[in-house]
């Protein structure tokens, strides 16, 4: 048999043997590895969620901060075309809320009304039997309307602790209606409840300073919105009590 014969044969035998033979098994996962996959993947999840909710929660904070600045900058206009009057409480204008006032001078009142993170949204704008609706915020009353301390200054251009007054607050998340659609600030520091202990409790009934986990958000006189923390406000808090005065009070020109 000569090379080439030989050759041809060989070809033959061996293609042969690779149709006849068993093809190499493919090993597959065993169970410890499918279970050892399972608990990275879970991992990583645990790992995953805390930043994804840590960045929602974010977004709706960074949203609420949004709305009380555009609710500012109504405000300002407003303030500029009534002679440095603010807007009035409910009460005090006896006819809407402070919120519907600023409408004519923002795009879209309604889109700004409400803080995410405000459980009770949906309820407040619900129109009640005067047709009225509600906020998340809350206006500082010694801006909007009379106090009987004699403390209040209704007009912009009197105030001189602008950058450090805030006129609107995140309202509590219960016990509000349309027409409490501002803060009794001037009741906040009473005698009475410094001596009874119950100061806190009579804010924290009317605001909600960890709306956002641990803070909340505040528009102040200047126009300025910002977010502050817990530790902050009850630093406020404790001061006022120590020196006897009121941090929500605007001071005089």
């Amino acid at each position: 048999m000569n090379a080439s014969n030989l050759a041809a044969n060989a070809k033959k035998i061996g293609v042969v043997r690779r149709g006849r033979g068993i093809p190499p098994r493919r090993r597959g996962m065993t169970l410890v590895e499918l279970l050892v996959v399972i608990a990275i993947i879970g991992l990583l999840i645990a790992l995953l969620l805390p930043a994804v909710n840590s960045a929602r929660e974010a977004g709706r904070r960074i949203s609420c901060l949004n709305n009380l600045h555009q609710l500012g900058i109504g405000m300002e206009q407003y303030i500029d075309s009534n002679n440095g009057q603010f807007p009035f409480t409910y009460h005090a204008g006896n006819t809407q809320t402070w919120i519907a006032t600023l409408a004519p001078y923002l795009e879209s009142v309604n889109d700004m009304r409400l803080c995410p993170d405000d459980p009770m949204g949906e309820a407040r704008v619900q129109a009640n039997v005067a047709g009225l609706l509600g906020t998340s915020y809350v206006i500082n009353e010694y801006v909007a309307d009379t106090t009987s301390d004699g403390y209040s200054v209704q007009n912009a251009k009197w105030i001189s602790n602008k950058t450090q007054l805030i006129v609107l607050f995140e309202g509590a998340d219960t016990g509000r209606t349309v027409q409490d659609d501002h803060v009794h600030t001037s009741t906040w520091f009473a005698p009475g409840d410094i001596q009874n202990g119950v100061a806190w409790a009579t804010i924290i009934a009317e605001i909600n300073p960890t709306q956002h986990a641990d803070g909340a958000n505040y528009l102040f006189a200047d126009g300025h919105a910002d977010t502050v923390s817990e530790k902050t406000f009850v630093g406020w808090f404790n001061q006022s009590i120590a020196t006897k005065t009121n941090f929500a009070r605007p001071t005089r020109n």
